[in-house]
């Protein structure tokens, strides 16, 4: 028989999104890799430790809102006695873990009350996005605290750990992807809608048509600024990245031209450029810094 944790988490993993686990995780790495190209000696255990508490708030939230999703109303669903409970349980388990990195992180002398007050405002902002409602207003919200803790708030926590100025690197790069997670996250909207059929007030109420042009003018903007960054310096490998970059939103843009005709095909391209552009600017941004 199978364990019913076992069962547990198959149940929640179905519905887990990697996208959103593993994407602030990167923000903390892309912070930690400005501060490196600043020629900052890097410390590992501080490292793991930041990483090891984002994991566990990450898993707790996610698990969380499975929570209030799958047992808001537990007697209709015919849900197993204790479940419920059992499952309630196994979200304090990963909050409660994040205790641990935390408290390593507090005895840190580099720990200023700067940095704990960035940590502590981003931690809460990963714990309450998905639980503030579902309305238009508040899926708006969440599009934009996501896109604003992961691109600004998370790797500025590690500027100031190590007690570097915020510098023209980080103003740029916290820009570009803001404006790209903004656009992929409304994107997105419109692919549940459109195409998995799930519901959306931001869509229902604005349309699939003027979020996806929304989508592409944030992109458009998010390309421009990065290629006048990449003009200005004079790295080789960035002004690739940023030409690069460009060449993919205007795939975005050919498809949009041509949504029509295309259809729903091309709203599925568009949203898989999209994907592609804002991995290819993590990695690319963590190629740059930890490998050149």
């Amino acid at each position: 028989m199978r364990s019913p944790i076992i069962r547990l988490l198959r149940k929640a993993l179905s519905k887990f999104s990697l996208f959103e686990f593993v994407i602030p995780m990167t923000s903390v790495i892309l912070g930690l890799g400005i501060v490196s190209e600043s020629s900052i000696m890097i410390d590992t255990f501080s490292m793991i430790q930041m990483v090891l508490l984002i994991t566990f708030l990450e898993l707790g939230s996610q698990l969380f809102l499975f929570h209030q999703r799958e047992y808001s109303d537990s007697a209709r669903k015919g849900d197993i006695p204790g479940e419920k409970n059992a499952f309630l349980l196994l979200v304090i388990l990963f909050y409660g873990m994040s205790i641990l990195p935390f408290s390593q992180i507090l005895q840190n002398p580099k720990a200023s009350p700067t940095f704990l007050i960035t940590l502590a405002l981003s931690s809460f902002l990963i714990i309450i996005w998905r639980n503030i409602g579902e309305s238009a207003f508040t899926q708006i919200m969440k599009i934009f605290i996501i896109s604003f803790n992961n691109s600004f708030l998370l790797p500025l926590s590690q500027l100031v750990f190590y007690r570097l100025e915020v510098n023209t690197l980080f103003i740029t790069i916290s820009q570009v992807l803001f404006l790209f997670l903004l656009g992929f996250l409304i994107m997105r909207e419109v692919i549940n809608v459109e195409i998995k059929r799930e519901k959306s007030g931001i869509v229902q109420i604005i349309g699939t048509i003027p979020l996806l042009k929304i989508s592409e003018a944030l992109l458009i903007l998010g390309s421009t600024l990065f290629v006048i960054f990449g003009i200005r310096n004079p790295k080789v490998e960035i002004h690739l990245f940023s030409f690069f970059s460009i060449g993919l939103v205007l795939l975005t843009l050919i498809q949009t031209f041509q949504i029509d005709r295309v259809g729903k095909a091309g709203l599925i391209t568009i949203y898989r450029t999209m994907t592609i552009l804002l991995i290819f600017q993590f990695l690319g941004w963590l190629t740059l810094f930890w490998l050149f």
